[in-house]
C-alpha cells in the first residue's frame, strides 16, 4: 500500500504537469504552481536539493509572470528550505518574501515571516 501511495505522488505531479502543456497555449502559471506544490512537498519529506530545484523553477516562472503573490509563496518556501543549511540564504529569501507581502498589503503574512526571520537568531 505505501509503495502504491509513493507512485501515485511521484506522478501525480508529472501528469498534471503534462496536462498543462499539452494545452493548445500551456497554462505557465498553473505549472509554476505544480512546481511550487511539488517543491513543499519533497521539503516535508526531507528530501532538500530535489524541493529547491522545483522551487527555483518556480520563482523563476513567477517572476517572470509578474505573479507577485505567487512569488513571495516561493520565496517563504525557499527560505524554509535552507534554514538549517545556510540561515543567511534563508533571512534573504524571507527578507524578499516579507517585502512582496507588505507591497501588496498582506501584513499578517509579513508578520508571520518577521517572525521565522527573527527565529533565525540573526
Amino acid at each position: 500500500m505505501n509503495r502504491q501511495k509513493g507512485y501515485a505522488e511521484r506522478t501525480r505531479g508529472r501528469f498534471t504537469q503534462a496536462g498543462f502543456r499539452s494545452l493548445d497555449q500551456p497554462d505557465l502559471h498553473n505549472l509554476a504552481k505544480v512546481e511550487l506544490w511539488q517543491g513543499r512537498t519533497l521539503l516535508e519529506k526531507n528530501e532538500r536539493p530535489d524541493a529547491v530545484a522545483h522551487l527555483e523553477q518556480a520563482l523563476a516562472s513567477m517572476t517572470e509572470l509578474a505573479r507577485h503573490y505567487d512569488r513571495a509563496q516561493v520565496l517563504d518556501a525557499l527560505g524554509d528550505a535552507h534554514v538549517t543549511t545556510d540561515p543567511a540564504s534563508a533571512d534573504r529569501y524571507y527578507q524578499q518574501a516579507m517585502e512582496i507581502y507588505e507591497e501588496i498589503g498582506h501584513l499578517l503574512t509579513a508578520a508571520t515571516i518577521q517572525h521565522k526571520r527573527d527565529s533565525l537568531g540573526r
